[in-house]
């Protein structure tokens, strides 16, 4: 996450974080050792989920397949499912990197935001930016070619916590196998566009890690110069 939104989610996180903080929430911290489950999709969705610090990735599970949905890290939640009222989570949740992650009981946290309007909005307007990003993401498997999203996905990574400041721009730590999930295609439909970037010297691979600059992918996706 760059410095930018770090600031701007640890600003706009305030007010939940002292309700987390409300002894009635009943919020538990834990510490997660890498690769540790949080929840998984038949789970009974009871509790939200707090990263205070850390990375956690969540996906969901189609057989013996997993997509990659989200990657999230210091100020950002999971289990939003158990908000809805939903008997099971339909999705997954794991420490990817030691985390410290708070467990809230769901009930508690609604009863809670009943009485604080301020904490109650920030939760508004993070679940109606999570539900833009869900329809962005679902027009992009309709309108757009796979070179297209793939570009899209990869400009997102650049500001998740999967990211890393390097000489280069950013490095991302990701599989071809998730980002090919999270795209939507499959792995070999991925590694040929990929190839195709790195050939334009836009993209550098390695063992489970992506080297690129944004920029120059929004520029060269504005010129259709791939």
């Amino acid at each position: 996450m760059s410095p930018q939104s770090s600031a701007r989610s640890t600003a706009e996180s305030s007010f939940l974080s002292r309700l987390i903080a409300d002894p009635y929430v009943q919020a538990q911290r834990t510490y997660l050792v890498a690769k540790a489950p949080i929840y998984g999709p038949e789970d009974a969705a009871r509790n939200l989920y707090y990263v205070h610090h850390g990375q956690v990735r969540v996906y969901q599970q189609g057989g013996d397949t997993r997509r990659l949905v989200e990657i999230l890290g210091d100020d950002q939640w999971c289990g939003l499912p158990a908000l809805a009222g939903a008997e099971k989570y339909g999705e997954g949740a794991e420490a990817v990197q030691p985390s410290m992650v708070s467990t809230i009981p769901a009930d508690r946290f609604i009863a809670a935001m009943a009485r604080e309007q301020q904490a109650a909005m920030e939760m508004i307007r993070l679940l109606a930016g999570k539900l833009m990003k869900d329809r962005e993401q679902a027009a992009a498997l309709v309108f757009d070619d796979c070179r297209a999203r793939l570009i899209k996905a990869l400009v997102e990574l650049a500001d998740s916590p999967a990211a890393t400041k390097v000489s280069e721009g950013v490095q991302v730590q990701i599989t071809q196998l998730q980002l090919a999930q999270k795209v939507g295609v499959t792995r070999e439909t991925c590694s040929l566009t990929l190839a195709r970037l790195r050939r334009a010297g836009l993209v550098h691979t390695g063992r489970n890690k992506l080297i690129y600059r944004p920029d120059k992918l929004r520029e060269a996706a504005g010129t259709g110069s791939l």
